[in-house]
């Protein structure tokens, strides 16, 4: 083979490589563009996270309130039913007034739970948004290696 067919052999080398290397530039803008989406979408939810955590500790405070307002109306009920065993006997009209309060306490004792549950739904989905958002920050470093790789190679070529 005479030099020029090595040198053309050479020249088409670098031409593929320079080829190669523009697709791994778009290639890696493209993964810039998809984890910056990422991290603006990853923003907006941990704000979002931020707000309920909020209205969780309101309501967390709200539902001590009611809890010790409920206490107060069970003392205030025991004292009513002694009141009423003794006085008029109509014990049935209060045990259903009361039958309403132990609900209103169940239910609220229901939507703290429902609460946390969300709570822990979406921590576990910032956290899959992390490891998401991790895992593309590698593979753009490995795109950046690559990059280095190719450009050593095609230094020596030259």
């Amino acid at each position: 083979m005479s030099e020029r067919e090595l040198l053309e052999k050479i020249v088409l080398g670098i031409e593929e490589l320079k080829s190669d290397v523009r697709e791994v530039k778009v290639r890696l803008d493209r993964v810039e563009e998809r984890l910056d989406r990422v991290e603006e979408r990853l923003d907006k939810l941990e704000e979002r996270l931020g707000r309920v955590e909020e209205r969780v500790n309101t309501l967390e405070r709200e539902i001590s309130v009611v809890k010790s307002d409920i206490r107060s109306m069970q003392t205030e009920m025991q004292s009513l039913k002694q009141a009423i065993l003794e006085n008029t006997g109509c014990i049935d009209t209060l045990f259903n007034a009361f039958g309403g309060v132990i609900q209103f306490k169940t239910d609220i004792e229901n939507f703290k739970a429902d609460i946390n549950k969300f709570k822990d739904e979406a921590s576990a989905k910032i956290e899959n948004l992390v490891e998401v958002t991790n895992k593309i920050k590698e593979e753009y470093g490995r795109h950046d290696i690559d990059l280095r790789i190719m450009k050593e190679k095609i230094g020596i070529l030259i």
